[in-house]
Parts: structure tokens; C-alpha cells; sequence
């Protein structure tokens, strides 16, 4: 339903006074999946928490986290934001088939409006930026809107294009 923040609030002390095993939460994983893009921000941050815990617990498909949590990359909590990136991170670490849609992610995240969660991002994301030039491409696309370190971080960590080869003196003509 459409929680207010104070119910929320409450009912997250329910939830957690429950105390549902992760097999329990994993049944319920499409749920948790929908509350990831809840409105209020108490309400995607429980499901983030939750969602963390069964991706640790590796009870959770990569492929499944990454796409559900992609609503929480952009959450107004930073604190939400970035363990939304570290589900990111561990689904990729746990299946490198993931590769591209964890670095679209890494991606999204870089937009975001609080400069530590860009500089997560940008960290998570650079190791990877050689190898995908077209999101190397997209995120220098980004740097306008960057916070000045973030987009600092950025400029580092973009592949640099080889200079144009200097073009060689015209033979003197005698």
C-alpha cells in the first residue's frame, strides 16, 4: 500500500521485530523488488537494507539484484544510494556475466546529486571504463553536472584518446 513516512517508519520496527529469516525474505523478493521504487525514501531504504542482506547471503540471482535496485541508485538518502551500489558491486563480483548492466548501473548512480555517492560510483565504475568505451563516452557526457571532485575523480579515471599524430613537415621543394 501507500505508506505514509511515520507508518513506514513503523513498520519497519514491525518487520524487523519479526525477525523473517533470509529464506523467508527471499520468498518475498518480488515484494522487497516493488518497495525498492516506493515514494517514500524510509520505505526504499528498508528494502534496500533487506535486499543487501539476501545479496550477501547470495540467496538472490546477480542478475535480479541489479535490476532491482536500480530505482535506489537515484534515492534522496546517500546512505540508501550507495549500499544500493554495493549490491551492484557484489552482484558483479559474484557473476561477471553482469558486467554490462552493473556498469549502466555504476553509471546511473554517477548522476547522482550527493558527491560521495558520485565518487562511489565513479570508483566502482573505472576499473571497467577501458574495456566499454561507449559508457566512458556517457559519463564524460556527465561531467558538466558533477561535483567539482567528482568530476576531478572522473577526468582521471576516463581513457584517455591518443593524441592525433602530428602531421610530418612538408619536403622542402628545391
Amino acid at each position: 500500500g501507500d505508506l505514509s513516512r511515520p507508518d513506514a517508519a513503523r513498520l519497519h520496527k514491525f518487520l524487523d521485530k519479526l525477525a523473517p529469516t533470509p529464506g523467508e525474505l527471499a520468498a518475498r523478493r518480488r515484494a522487497l523488488f516493488a518497495l525498492a521504487a516506493h515514494r517514500v525514501p524510509g520505505v526504499v531504504s528498508y528494502s534496500i537494507r533487506v535486499l543487501a542482506r539476501l545479496g550477501r547471503a547470495n540467496l538472490i540471482p546477480p542478475a535480479e539484484l541489479i535490476d532491482a535496485v536500480e530505482p535506489a541508485l537515484l534515492a534522496s538518502a546517500k546512505s540508501t544510494a550507495t549500499t544500493a551500489l554495493a549490491i551492484v558491486a557484489l552482484a558483479l563480483r559474484r557473476d561477471p556475466r553482469v558486467q554490462r548492466r552493473a556498469l549502466e548501473q555504476f553509471a546511473t548512480a554517477v548522476a547522482h546529486p550527493d558527491s560521495e555517492v558520485q565518487l562511489a560510483a565513479i570508483e566502482a565504475v573505472a576499473p571497467h571504463l577501458v574495456a566499454h568505451p561507449d559508457i566512458a563516452a556517457h559519463l564524460n557526457e556527465l561531467l558538466p553536472e558533477l561535483s567539482a571532485t567528482a568530476g576531478q575523480c572522473l577526468r582521471a579515471a576516463l581513457p584517455h584518446q591518443p593524441a592525433a599524430e602530428p602531421t610530418a613537415p612538408a619536403a622542402a621543394v628545391e
